[in-house]
């Protein structure tokens, strides 16, 4: 049972509103497009077009808003909430349950199905005498991670944990063996564990945006794609995130071996694993069998 993150009236207005106003926090000036809805307990299901700017700016910021407004003024509807871009309707996971709401003249390979879930809700509804007022966060935004837990999480997950954890303690280790006549030891330290950090999230967040792109494309479960997949990570933003993590991390070690030696340089490298895990996340990624994920 999907937990009920949407009020019951809400759904109900949203079953026979027809499209809504759909706003991307992606861009300025902020994008804007007429969408058809299909309201569920826990979220609702936006059909975009898919070469839209809106679903072009949920690559770089998560964040919707969706109105909905009674042209008599009965009741006023705003959402805020998260999404991804999503696939087209016709390889969605519930493709069957979304065929009845799809957008007049336009089939499930048209439009993108893109599933939003509100985190703070604004809704006044006036029935004779009678006002129905909600007014804020849904139980998903009560629940929502801060920004920097969804970016830890997301480097850090799957098979990543091990190289986070390898990075912290090798070269600690390593300089404490060497003892405290080592030079300038804990800025040693310092430079050694961020750029092995540096090195493991920067490329877990290029996997985890080529998962992303893979799943799209039908070959990839959408788990793999870590909070990507749940809209809390804009995908897009993991490249530019991922690559600046990347320089940092070549720079930090390259300044181990120009101000230290090669050991240390090695050290920084070898104890973030991602010699180990770039190979099998690629493979990975790679012989992902074509069409197995296609409804996920």
């Amino acid at each position: 049972m999907p937990e009920v993150n949407l009020p019951p009236d809400v759904v109900r207005v949203l079953s026979f509103h027809g499209p809504v106003e759909v706003v991307a926090h992606g861009a300025e000036p902020r994008p804007m497009e007429r969408a058809a809805v299909a309201p569920f307990d826990d979220s609702a299901v936006l059909f975009l077009r898919p070469e839209g700017a809106v679903q072009d700016a949920l690559g770089w910021n998560v964040q919707l808003e969706v109105q909905a407004r009674h042209p008599d003024g009965d009741y006023a509807l705003r959402m805020v909430g998260r999404a991804h871009p999503g696939v087209r309707a016709s390889r969605a996971r519930d493709r069957h349950s979304l065929e009845p709401w799809l957008p007049d003249g336009r089939g499930p390979s048209q439009v993108l199905a893109t599933r939003f879930i509100p985190e703070f809700i604004e809704f006044v509804r006036t029935e004779a005498d009678d006002k129905v007022r909600y007014h804020g966060p849904t139980p998903a935004g009560r629940n929502a991670l801060s920004m920097q837990q969804r970016w830890v999480r997301t480097g850090a997950s799957g098979s990543a944990g091990f190289g986070v954890f390898t990075a912290f303690v090798i070269p600690f280790v390593w300089l404490g063996y060497l003892g405290a006549d080592y030079p300038v030891r804990p800025l040693a330290a310092i430079i050694a564990i961020l750029s092995a950090e540096a090195w493991v999230f920067g490329l877990r967040f290029l996997v985890v945006y080529f998962a992303y792109i893979t799943w799209r494309a039908g070959r990839l479960a959408l788990k793999e794609s870590s909070l990507v997949g749940q809209g809390l990570i804009p995908a897009r933003m993991c490249v530019r995130v991922g690559l600046a993590l990347i320089a940092f991390a070549l720079a930090g070690t390259g300044v181990a071996w120009a101000v230290w030696d090669a050991q240390l340089a090695s050290v920084t490298f070898g104890s973030s694993l991602v010699w180990i895990l770039a190979p099998s996340w690629a493979v990975h990624i790679a012989t992902s069998g074509a069409g197995k994920w296609r409804t996920e």
